[in-house]
């Protein structure tokens, strides 16, 4: 087996006038994305922004009708959005080779994009996206199962731009059940997958959660303190299979036959309680 450690090339910075340069970090993993092109898509021309309809002055959402490409350079200059994003989610087309129209049947927009051109309008519109995130953002991607099959194309494309060492995690997600495979007498897709990349290792994650519903906590937690009020559950100190070699299979108090203890004993003892020598 060889060994040896990764060679890494000193960071590329790139600049374009009017613009905050790129720095291309760990260039040696990212060897594969071309400097030319990356400028070529820093100088993408600004769109020139009309504002067609606004509401409150508070308000700050924003939405665009044009191609993405101009409006996310204009975005560039913007100083309220530029290098301050924290989190960006994105759902490129997904190659239907479909031609999409609105409710009164005017042109909407086109799927028509496939192989390379697709990855080539992908990579151009990340490098753009890059920029907009602060240090602390974060970038998620979602494929259907159509795209999966340029998972790992685009998870190298990602890796270009973001930095290999600031690809987070490749997120699955179920969304529908799988009785409708039945129900269809058909073959459907049950998954689908999000690409989570950032723009440093100093990301800001906040943990999901969610409110206990007191009928839940109810169901899972049966038994209440006289004196608190607080409600606990019981759980068995042991499990099922032979007493192992080890912590759990030893101890002050041996397991019960055929039962091995789930913590080591002396995790067991309180200070209102201790683990006795069983009588036999």
């Amino acid at each position: 087996m060889a060994t040896g450690n990764l060679v890494r090339k000193k960071p590329i910075r790139i600049t374009v006038k009017g613009i905050p340069p790129m720095r291309l970090e760990n260039s040696g993993l990212n060897s594969g994305l071309n400097p030319k092109f990356v400028r070529k898509i820093l100088a993408t021309p600004p769109a020139q922004l009309k504002t067609l309809c606004s509401g409150s002055e508070n308000n700050r959402n924003r939405l665009y009708f044009a191609n993405n490409l101009p409006i996310l350079a204009a975005l560039l200059k913007a100083s309220r959005v530029a290098g301050k994003v924290q989190i960006i989610y994105i759902e490129p087309p997904f190659s239907t080779q479909s031609i999409f129209h609105s409710k009164n049947l005017t042109y909407a927009y086109k799927e028509t994009l496939s192989g390379y051109h697709f990855l080539e309008f992908l990579q151009g519109r990340l490098i753009l996206l890059r920029q907009q995130l602060a240090d602390t953002g974060s970038n998620y991607l979602h494929l259907d199962e159509k795209r999966v099959f340029f998972l790992s194309r685009i998870k190298v494309i990602m890796d270009e731009v973001f930095g290999e060492p600031n690809y987070n995690n490749c997120i699955v997600r179920k969304k529908c059940n799988k009785k409708n495979i039945l129900e269809n007498n058909t073959a459907i897709s049950l998954i689908t997958f999000f690409l989570h990349h950032t723009k440093s290792e100093n990301y800001t994650w906040n943990r999901p959660m969610e409110n206990y519903l007191k009928k839940k906590a109810a169901k899972e937690y049966q038994y209440t303190e006289p004196k608190t009020g607080r409600r606990y559950q019981k759980i068995s100190l042991h499990a099922p299979g032979g007493v192992r070699q080890g912590q759990t299979g030893k101890g002050i108090m041996p397991p019960p036959p055929g039962k091995h203890w789930q913590n080591p004993p002396e995790s067991l003892i309180t200070d209102n309680c201790s683990l006795k020598k069983r009588k036999t």
